[in-house]
């Protein structure tokens, strides 16, 4: 029973260039005995399609068995990086634990500090920082130069 390339690659699960590349592997005595055209399509013989699928059936199996090592080896990769990813997790975790623990402290002390003192100060020694700190010009209120760019861009009052 004969079957046209595209039939042979259907049942083979292939493309029809790779039914065609096996074929073309065949030796021409036998593609000539056992390939016929008909109407412009090549019908291949029940002889010459057991060569193609055994020859495809080979290089088939090899490939197979090669992805099937290729997906072992990936597996194995992602399940290190996975490890490594879950370590690096762990470690940051860690960090900001730290971390925030340490911004806790620091809060606490900030706060002591800004606590009043117990103490009161004298009416005279708060009256005697209040003029050291009027007598020193604040950087407020002095006068910045104008830019050459706002000098040139500013509205002048009329």
């Amino acid at each position: 029973m004969s079957k046209t390339i595209k039939e042979l690659a259907d049942e083979l699960g292939v493309p029809k260039n790779k039914v065609n590349y096996q074929l073309s592997k065949i030796d021409a005595q036998s593609v000539s005995k056992f390939v016929k055209i008909k109407h412009g399509v090549k019908h291949l013989e029940t002889p010459i399609q057991k060569m193609i699928a055994d020859n495809m059936r080979l290089k088939l199996s090899d490939q197979k068995s090669f992805k099937n090592d290729e997906f072992k080896q990936v597996i194995n990769h992602l399940e290190e990086q996975n490890k490594a990813k879950d370590q690096q997790i762990k470690e940051l975790h860690r960090l900001l634990d730290q971390s925030q623990q340490l911004q806790l402290m620091t809060e606490k002390k900030l706060q002591a500090l800004k606590e009043p003192q117990h103490a009161p100060e004298s009416d005279a020694e708060s009256r005697n920082d209040l003029e050291s700190e009027a007598s020193i010009p604040s950087v407020e209120s002095a006068k910045k130069p104008t830019s050459f760019w706002q000098r040139l861009f500013s509205t002048r009052k009329q």
